[in-house]
Order: C-alpha cells, then structure tokens, then sequence
C-alpha cells in the first residue's frame, strides 16, 4: 500500500514538473517575440500573460518581472554561442575560419527577428555585452594557452575581432539585410584572418576584368589626349 502511494505520488511529481516547465517555455517564448519587436521597458508582465495565455499570477509563479525572462533568455543564447565554439578546434578554426562565422550566421537567422530588435537598439544590449564577454572568455580559455600565442596580443586581437563582428552584424540589420547574411559572414572570416588586403583581394576575384580592348577613344589612353 505504501509502494502504491509512493508510486501515485512520484507519478504526480513529474506531472508537475513537465507542467511547469511547459509553463516556463511559453513565458519565455512570449517574451522572446515581444522583445523582437519592442524594448524591454516598454513589456509589461499583462503583455506577456496574455501572448502566453496565462494570467498574471502563474507569470508571478515563475519570474519577479519581465527582466527576470529576459535574463534567461539572454542566459540560453550565450549557453548557444558558447556551445558552438566548444565544437571547434583551433586547427579548424585557423585553416576554415569561415565554419565558424557560418555556425554564428546560423545562429542568428534562427532568431532574426529577435536579434534584429537588439542589434538595432541606441544602446548595446544587455545581451551583446553578455556573447561579447562569452566569446572572448571561451577563446581564452580554448586557445589563449597554446605555447605559440602571445597572451598580451591575442587579448588585442579578440578585443578587435569581437567588437568589429557586431558592428558588422548591427550594421547588416540596418541595412534590412540587403545581402545574404552567408555572404557576409564569409568576407568576415577573410577579414579578421587575412585582413583588409585579403577581402580586397578576394573582391577583386570575383569582380570581371575590364575591358581594355577598344581603340584610344573608348580606353580613353592618355597619350591620345
């Protein structure tokens, strides 16, 4: 009888749990669309009950105020991007450094929306400080100490690559992504490990030579002048 109650009992437990764990993804996915298309301080916990279809008291249940789901929100995409890196190894990344501007390009079309109400904002989001800080932490931690790596300059170089990767990005979301965001991501690679020159170079390549073979009047030669 009481290997009954107990098992009646344990039963109940994980239906609980898979309640309220249910409960907590609709609040977070309601506040993931909200914050794509407004701020943070213009959410109101009455909005989010009802984009999840609850009422004010369960979302009372779970969270203290609507910054409290964004935190967790921003928790879980820096757990992503954190992820993603850890599944690279720095041979990979130096000999096809483009795989892992695509793997962040992936992970940014995933939420575009979302993203695009970040990166578009005056001020840079509490979430941008929080990949920025992650992505360097993590490349540090994974490279910063191999024996040919110069700690002082690989802090620079992060500093520089990190800062430039979402000025680029915010830059693309402002531009209403005129180009494929592949595209982009792939001259970034070019740029942060081959330099200005390189992206030069490869633009160059992909750009049809002019054509030289008309007379004076169209090649416009200066000695004819």
């Amino acid at each position: 009888m009481i290997e009954q109650s107990a098992d009646r009992e344990g039963r109940g437990q994980k239906h609980r749990d898979r309640r309220t764990d249910r409960t907590r993804k609709e609040i977070l996915s309601a506040m993931f669309r909200l914050l794509g298309r407004k701020p943070l301080s213009q959410i109101t916990v009455t909005e989010i009950a009802k984009e999840a279809d609850i009422n004010r008291k369960t979302f009372y249940t779970y969270y203290a105020n609507p910054a409290a789901v964004q935190d967790e929100i921003e928790d879980e995409l820096v757990r992503q991007f954190g992820a993603a890196i850890h599944d690279m190894d720095l041979e990979t990344l130096m000999r096809r450094p483009e795989k892992f501007f695509m793997m962040l390009a992936k992970l940014v079309e995933k939420n575009l929306d979302f993203y695009g109400g970040l990166l578009t904002k005056e001020d840079l989001s509490s979430v941008l400080v929080k990949v920025m800080a992650m992505l360097k932490a993590t490349f540090v931690e994974r490279f910063g100490d191999q024996e040919y790596i110069d700690r002082e300059h690989f802090d620079m170089v992060l500093d520089f690559a990190v800062a430039g990767l979402v000025a680029v990005y915010t830059e693309w979301f402002l531009q209403k992504q005129k180009r494929p965001l592949e595209e982009v991501s792939e001259e970034l690679a070019v740029l942060m490990f081959q330099g200005a020159l390189g992206l030069v170079q490869k633009i160059q390549k992909n750009t049809p030579a002019p054509d030289l073979s008309g007379g004076p009047e169209e090649s416009g030669d200066w000695r004819e002048v």
